[in-house]
């Protein structure tokens, strides 16, 4: 199955760092908290790692969304299952995007709530 998501990436984004503008999109198309006075932020850091210690380098991509929902999450772990899908406010709904990290990362970690 990985080996499909990074062919499935590689073919659909011909440049790696494609990944950004998806993560990105990701952020903007979030549910966030109206009742806390917070602006919706998201941010990207780039950490180098240490060969040292043997840490890898990477990219932590953070924002204050409300959190990830059961249909959020099967359709970050599915291909064309958006949870977005009929929403037309939001930019992505085709239910690929974030597998574009795939052609960086053939391990991405995901933490909600």
């Amino acid at each position: 199955f990985l080996g499909c998501i990074e062919l499935l990436s590689a073919d659909i984004y011909a440049s790696r760092s494609h990944f950004i503008l998806e993560l990105l999109q990701n952020a903007d198309d979030n549910e966030f908290r109206s009742d806390d006075g917070l602006t919706p932020t998201a941010y990207f850091h780039v950490f180098a790692g240490n060969a040292a210690a043997e840490v890898a380098p990477y990219i932590l991509v953070a924002n204050n969304e409300v959190g990830l929902s059961e249909a959020d999450v099967a359709g970050l772990c599915a291909i064309s299952k958006s949870s977005k899908a009929g929403k037309s406010d939001r930019t992505g709904r085709k239910g690929i995007g974030f597998k574009s990290v795939f052609a960086v990362s053939a391990c991405p970690h995901i933490l909600s709530g």
